[in-house]
């Protein structure tokens, strides 16, 4: 496989966790991780079925979210591969009183992927959140 190849291959997957993290979709983010996987992040460590924890946490906490990545840089190596990727990750809040409040989380993720079943998939992902901004929001219709 070339490096353009794995390259693209990657991209897409960092493409289907946002997607499927903003839709809600258990079974697209699910695909997006090995059995063995991990999330660290901030004050927690998720293991076991990830994407259902991802789920059932942002469905929790948030009406919406848009996870938007960028400057992937990745070294592959056969069936392995790591980098890093920058996010903006919107999440929108509904407040007691009806008004909705948008966080805007920066983060840089660290990952560590494996080629699985033909599919890049996270092994590990490192999630660094250094700032967080938040300010009202107004839904449109």
């Amino acid at each position: 496989m070339s490096a353009t190849t794995a390259s693209a291959d990657i991209q897409t997957l960092l493409y289907r966790y946002a997607l499927g993290a903003d839709r809600r979709d258990q079974a697209a983010l699910a695909d997006c991780f090995v059995a063995e996987s991990k999330i660290v992040g901030p004050g927690y460590e998720l293991t076991g079925p990830i994407a259902d924890m991802i789920v059932s946490e942002l469905q929790k906490r948030f009406v919406w979210t848009q996870h938007n990545v960028f400057n992937p840089l990745y070294e592959v190596d056969g069936d392995v591969a790591s980098g890093v990727v920058n996010c903006v990750a919107s999440h929108v809040e509904k407040q007691a009183d009806g008004s909705h409040v948008k966080h805007d989380w920066y983060i840089r993720y660290h990952d560590r992927l494996v080629r699985s079943g033909g599919r890049w998939r996270f092994l590990e992902r490192r999630m660094e959140v250094p700032f967080i901004n938040s300010s009202p929001v107004h839904p449109l219709g």
